[in-house]
């Protein structure tokens, strides 16, 4: 799991959208979009301010991987009345 990967999962863990993240961060979402797919490596600055925007330990995007569960395995109760990106946050906490 790179940098990139773990801004994703802390983004999604805090139900985030790109923009959302940009906007708070001040930059822009293709900025965020390319560090989250490994095109762009994300400065110590933008690292901090990433970090700080989502209330996540700095140490925690530079920790080792931990198990990720994919979204088939993870069963909810009433499935239809939840949202996808409710459901990416539970998938990505259960990860952390």
């Amino acid at each position: 799991m790179t940098r990139g990967d773990k801004i994703r999962q802390a983004r999604e863990i805090r139900s985030k959208t790109q923009a959302e993240l940009a906007g708070e961060v001040g930059r822009h979402k293709t900025l965020i979009a390319q560090v989250e797919l490994g095109f762009k490596e994300a400065s110590d600055d933008l690292l901090e301010t990433i970090a700080l925007a989502l209330k996540f330990p700095l140490a925690f995007f530079s920790s080792p991987p931990h198990l990720e569960f994919p979204i088939s395995d993870v069963i909810f109760r009433a499935k239809a009345g939840i949202s996808r990106r409710s459901i990416l946050s539970a998938v990505r906490y259960s990860s952390k």
